[in-house]
């Protein structure tokens, strides 16, 4: 999919031209959605993430990336949404 799409990005004969950075943001897309699908499985995580981003994170700002370090549930979400679901198969041309 991802060559497919690298192909697209290259071909200058599409009337809407491809970039490599909407590539990049398709897959990460990807990946958050299987997140979000496996976490709506899962209300007990949820629960937990909230509370996690409730506690180290304040109401008026977002996540940060230098918060990661004190998220560790958050983290652990991700690398186990990672291992589920690897983009890998999407690599394979």
């Amino acid at each position: 999919m991802v060559d497919v799409l690298m192909q697209l990005a290259d071909d200058p004969s599409l009337e809407v031209k491809l970039q490599r950075e909407h590539i990049k943001a398709l897959i990460q897309t990807i990946s958050v959605e299987w997140a979000m699908s496996e976490l709506l499985k899962n209300p007990g995580a949820i629960q937990k993430a909230t509370e996690e981003l409730d506690r180290v994170i304040e109401r008026d700002r977002g996540v940060e990336e230098k918060d990661i370090v004190n998220l560790p549930y958050i983290e652990a979400i991700v690398k186990r949404n990672d291992a589920s679901h690897p983009m890998a198969p999407l690599l394979v041309p």
